[in-house]
């Protein structure tokens, strides 16, 4: 196929191309080569001119090498912000598996960049003006600062923002001040998968997921609701079971549920794959048959330990926990824009383990068995 060399781009159109690219290759390895000119034009869908344009300016940014004849490659240790140090902010409460994963992610890109990284599980008073010097030293801006799992006040983030604070927000959501952010798009999963119940002919839909009142469970909520209300069904507040968010949770939960005679239900969303699993073993329990009588599928990161039955569950996984972490100190490490902050949100991607079908006939309802 033949590829379009077109005109000279303007800088608007090389710059929108350079940060499509930059984006891409946030998880790129170091010292891999990008595809030729013309290669690269056509999956961009540009001209080659345009393609030169945006590889010249992330090589000016210090993120690509170019090595003449043999192309561009990624460099090593990109160039940006000139850093000594990652602390990482994290309130103690919140040191679960996940959480582990992320920080695993993080030290592991900090020793890319060669930077020594120190987490503190102890965020009080971070509020406080003089909560930044005092963790990190007399020059805070020569610290990179992540928060995991917890959102700064307002206030605070808008003051390092104008103090231009080397900071990006982990797992959490700022509601009124644009701050770098790096999150899962866990809204985005948990609607994908109660559309897919729905379009299978799924009506009574019971959605298990933590109600702690924390951002990640708002915006899991919030995707629960939209599937629904776009869809024109009802949002029925009991079918929205506060998961206890612990091991063993979930089944013991489900199988007081399912088995109590009351709203039948003929699919479960479940919010990460440990209550999925869970949720799978509560239906064996008390003898209902997957996919036949009721249908499971869980949205969220992947662990990295498997639980038991992962191989039966469909799932919408959001990519190991610990990629988080390491797009997290890529994003710190870039050139920041204070005018526009950078945010990346990490999709979810379909797989299909035989845990989802039509459901049986609505007149009758799934029959809830028990085992003798």
């Amino acid at each position: 196929m033949a590829t379009r060399r077109g005109r000279p781009p303007d800088l608007a159109t090389a710059q929108r191309l350079a940060a499509l690219l930059r984006r891409r290759l946030r998880t790129g390895l170091p010292g891999s080569r990008l595809p030729g000119r013309a290669q690269l034009a056509e999956h961009l869908g540009c001209t080659e001119h345009a393609a030169r344009a945006a590889l010249r300016i992330l090589v000016k940014e210090g993120i690509l090498e170019h090595r003449g004849r043999s192309g561009f490659y990624v460099r090593d240790r990109p160039v940006g912000r000139d850093l000594r140090r990652i602390v990482v902010l994290l309130s103690r409460r919140k040191v679960q598996l996940f959480q582990q994963a992320v920080l695993l992610g993080m030290s592991r890109r900090c020793e890319r960049y060669r930077l020594a990284m120190d987490v503190i599980d102890d965020i009080e008073g971070i509020n406080d003006p003089d909560y930044l010097r005092r963790i990190g030293g007399p020059n805070p801006l020569e610290v990179g600062w992540l928060t995991l799992s917890h959102r700064p006040a307002d206030q605070t983030l808008l003051a390092w923002r104008i103090a231009q604070v080397p900071i990006v927000v982990v797992d959490a959501f700022p509601r009124n001040v644009e701050v770098p952010t790096v999150a899962c798009d866990i809204q985005r999963a948990i609607y994908e998968a109660t559309e897919t119940l729905i379009l299978l002919g799924h009506r009574d839909i019971l959605f298990s997921s933590p109600q702690d009142g924390t951002d990640i469970a708002r915006e899991r909520q919030r995707g629960y609701r939209l599937a629904l209300q776009r869809h024109g069904l009802e949002v029925d507040e009991s079918l929205m079971l506060n998961d206890p968010a612990r091991e063993g949770g979930t089944h013991e939960q489900l199988v007081r549920f399912l088995s109590a005679g009351g709203r039948r239900v003929s699919g479960i969303i479940a919010a990460d794959q440990r209550m999925g699993c869970e949720a799978l073993s509560a239906c064996d329990q008390i003898g209902l048959r997957v996919p036949r009588q009721v249908s499971v599928v869980s949205a969220g990161t992947s662990l990295p330990l498997q639980p038991t039955n992962l191989n039966r569950l469909s799932r919408f996984d959001q990519g190991p926990s610990e990629q988080l972490g390491r797009v997290a100190v890529d994003l710190l490490m870039e050139h920041h824009d204070p005018v526009h902050p950078a945010s990346v949100l990490l999709g979810a991607t379909y797989t299909d383990r035989g845990s989802t079908a039509p459901p049986p006939d609505r007149r009758d309802g799934p029959q809830h068995s028990s085992r003798s």
